[in-house]
């Protein structure tokens, strides 16, 4: 008895093919995310770079917090945060607190806060109360967030509407 196994191959093969493909177009629908980042450079008085300052980052609707230290020449990131209202707290030894209460962070987008940190006590705390400036330039994407009534009042100008039924009346065609 001779049992052939071309058609299993070829199903196989078509099979693979198909979870290849699938794989292929999921990778590309997560490269859209809704993170952003809240990035920037601490300094003291006279412009030098303050290394290793302590970023406390804390998203006041979760009380979730993230921390991360700024590199020899006083950048940081902080990355991969949802949209949301930040307190942004940095902290160095020999010098005062700084904060920033209130930092909107929009969807995929990326807010910066530099910092200019006085010599003194670290118990004293220098908030900064004032919008952050929304332009972004760290990127060149474009986007922003819409409320609800934005949505709903968009106009429909150049869509197709068609009224009538499939039964058999005669369709009409209004163009709005």
């Amino acid at each position: 008895m001779h049992v052939s196994l071309k058609p299993v191959c070829l199903s196989f093969i078509r099979l693979a093919a198909i979870v290849a493909l699938t794989m292929l177009a999921c990778s590309s629908l997560r490269a859209q995310s809704t993170a952003g980042r809240i990035i920037g450079s601490v300094h003291d008085q006279q412009d030098a770079a303050v290394a290793a300052a302590k970023i406390t980052v804390t998203d006041t609707l979760r009380n979730t917090s993230r921390t991360a230290l700024t590199d020899e020449s006083g950048d940081y990131v902080v990355a991969d945060l949802q949209p949301s209202t930040y307190k942004v707290v940095i902290a160095a030894n020999g010098f005062n607190s700084f904060q920033a209460p209130s930092v909107l962070l929009e969807v995929g987008k990326d807010v910066r806060i530099d910092a200019t940190l006085n010599a003194g006590d670290s118990n004293v705390v220098v908030t900064i109360m004032g919008d952050v400036p929304m332009l972004d330039s760290t990127s060149s994407a474009l986007g922003g967030t819409l409320s609800n009534k934005e949505i709903n009042d968009l106009p429909l100008n150049g869509t197709t509407t068609w009224r009538g039924s499939l039964s058999g009346r005669r369709l009409l065609h209004h163009q709005q």
